[in-house]
């Protein structure tokens, strides 16, 4: 059975580059633009991972985890996503109890990191 995976971004670009790579890698993928949708979407799925954009105008990723994990998603099958500084990515990872983080980047940078945030995720 395919992985299912959560993918928070305020960006349609980004978000259809990384459901096209994700599900041309077998991963089932689900998208959301606006964090406020989260809730019902975490209560009609259960997700293996949410990926998280950090930076988003109406509510920023560590914020979304709170959100994610009062709908049900524990923050351990959280990443954040993001192009931001490794230092404070990893920073506002640990703050928020994430999983871990990935910087925004290759195709294959974005699969191999997610590959490992899946068997670490529980």
């Amino acid at each position: 059975m395919a992985k299912k995976i959560l993918v928070v971004d305020d960006s349609p670009l980004v978000l259809n580059l990384v459901r096209e790579t994700l599900a041309e890698a077998g991963y089932e993928v689900t998208t959301a633009d606006n964090p406020l949708i989260l809730p019902n979407l975490i209560r009609h799925t259960v997700f293996d991972l949410a990926l998280v954009d950090l930076n988003m105008p109406t509510i920023q990723g560590d914020v979304v985890t709170t959100i994610l994990e009062r709908a049900g998603l524990p923050t351990t099958r959280v990443v954040l996503f993001s192009e931001a500084p490794a230092e404070e990515l990893r920073d506002k990872a640990r703050a928020c109890k994430a999983l871990g983080f990935v910087k925004k980047g290759t195709e294959e940078h974005l699969l191999k990191e997610l590959a490992h945030f899946l068997t670490l995720a529980h």
